[in-house]
């Protein structure tokens, strides 16, 4: 019996652990972050993995009195007849559900009023289905100064095991109809486990390998 626990209780503590040993763990696990040369933007569709897809967007150096953030290009987020133009980046995993994201882009615009976003999600595909919803969202509304970038930063627990997470930056298309939307900057990661739980962890593992010794002995 001791030793059918200490499996019970090997597997409890690799799933707990699977959940942040994802590759890239510290890494902003996104292509082109901050859309600099030689960066390039896909159509919506076919789904490429780890590419900006844009909906109608453009590549911009200094436009309408913005300037990239940082370097000498930024995203530009055209309106369309939707309800928001979308650009995303889907990067394929698998990823395990519970495995916790941090999602950020600055966004900046000519006037005030307009009203940007990000989402974060994941999929069963590239571009398949949602998989247990989308589980972080977060949106501004622009101020009136094109010298001020503002920041949009979300997190969240993945909801469901994920072939593929998509991240998402958008403008509300009725906000940018005579105007123009920029992002730059962009930042996608997983949290690292907190010390505390690698302790625990470390401390779990230790005592299932002396199991596994005592139990090789006795046998």
């Amino acid at each position: 019996m001791k030793i059918k626990k200490c499996k019970s209780l090997s597997a409890v503590v690799l799933a707990a652990a699977a959940v942040f040993t994802t590759s890239n763990v510290f890494a902003n696990l996104l292509t082109d972050p901050g859309f600099e040369p030689p960066a390039t933007l896909g159509g919506w569709l076919p789904p490429i993995a780890d590419q900006w897809l844009a909906e109608n967007a453009a590549l911009s150096g200094v436009n309408s009195g913005v300037d990239p953030r940082n370097g000498i290009q930024m995203l530009q987020i055209n309106p369309t007849s939707l309800i928001a133009s979308q650009v995303a980046q889907q990067i394929e995993g698998p990823f395990t559900a519970g495995t916790v994201f941090t999602f950020e882009a600055w966004f900046n615009a000519p006037v005030g009023g307009t009203l940007g976003g990000v989402s974060f999600s994941g999929r069963d595909a590239l571009s398949g289905a949602i998989v247990g919803g989308t589980f972080a969202t977060g949106s501004i509304t622009i101020d009136a100064d094109p010298a001020t970038w503002e920041l949009i930063s979300i997190s969240g627990s993945l909801l469901a095991d994920s072939a593929v997470i998509e991240a998402q930056v958008y403008y509300r298309n009725d906000t940018i109809v005579n105007t123009l939307g920029f992002v730059d900057d962009a930042d996608l990661r997983i949290v690292p486990l907190p010390p505390a739980l690698i302790l625990l962890i470390s401390g779990f593992t230790a005592l299932l390998a002396m199991g596994r010794v005592s139990a090789s002995r006795k046998g």
